[in-house]
């Protein structure tokens, strides 16, 4: 039973919802109408269900269920009680740094846990990084742009570069072959970020910042933020 709409983002909205049969909260993500008549936009959506589901690790998001109904595709996942890290930083900037490591090795388990499927997640931000209520658990979501490390397919839209651009791997914005690495670059910039309350790159346009990843050099994070040990 769909109970209210949670969320929305480029591949689909998300509902609370309840599974009478289990008796429990879920949330259900739906793929937008207008996506639905293209084979590729079904095809990545169905791959971010296919691949989250294959994946059992206390942070990453487990899928419960995927199917159609009525030419709307959709898929079952656990309902976390939180937030997203995305809300956090934005009523606060910086974080403490032991709440960052605690985060980061969340985070990185749980990337371990998908890599060693052979799956990358390719969009790593904070808005993919849900933080629950009760345990502080952080939990990785929305493998929306995910791929096997051996698919030598791409699945996208043509012209679009995939993942965001505040966090993108100069591999990966330059269209090459990615890997795991990928992941560890994006979740590299959001350590700067946690660390220093500021992106490495800023710029007017998505194109600047590709570039800025791919050519240049941030400032040196005892710079961004002096007060933080070098340690």
């Amino acid at each position: 039973r769909i109970l209210a709409r949670i969320g929305r983002g480029g591949m689909g909205d998300v509902y609370q919802g309840y599974d009478d049969s289990l008796r429990r909260e879920v949330a259900v993500k739906v793929l937008p109408a207008e996506l639905a008549r293209n084979e590729d936009f079904v095809r990545r959506f169905r791959a971010e269900a296919e691949a989250a589901g294959q994946i059992a690790h206390p942070n990453v998001v487990p899928i419960f269920f995927i199917g159609e109904d009525a030419g709307h595709h959709f898929f079952v996942m656990q309902y976390v009680r939180g937030e997203s890290l995305a809300s956090r930083l934005a009523l606060r900037r910086r974080l403490p740094l032991d709440e960052v490591q605690r985060l980061l090795e969340q985070c990185l388990a749980g990337l371990g846990a998908a890599h060693a499927q052979g799956l990358i997640h390719r969009d790593i931000k904070p808005g993919n990084i849900l933080l629950e209520n009760e345990s502080g658990r952080a939990m990785l979501v929305d493998f929306g742009l995910v791929r096997r490390m051996d698919d030598g397919t791409h699945v996208t839209a043509t012209g679009i570069v995939m993942g965001t651009v505040d966090y993108i791997a100069p591999e990966q914005a330059r269209g090459q072959a990615v890997d795991g690495r990928t992941d560890l670059y994006s979740l590299g910039v959001l350590a700067y970020q946690l660390i220093s309350g500021r992106l490495p790159f800023v710029a007017d346009t998505p194109m600047a910042v590709i570039f800025q990843h791919t050519y240049e050099q941030p400032l040196p994070l005892d710079e961004a933020a002096p007060d933080v040990p070098q340690s």
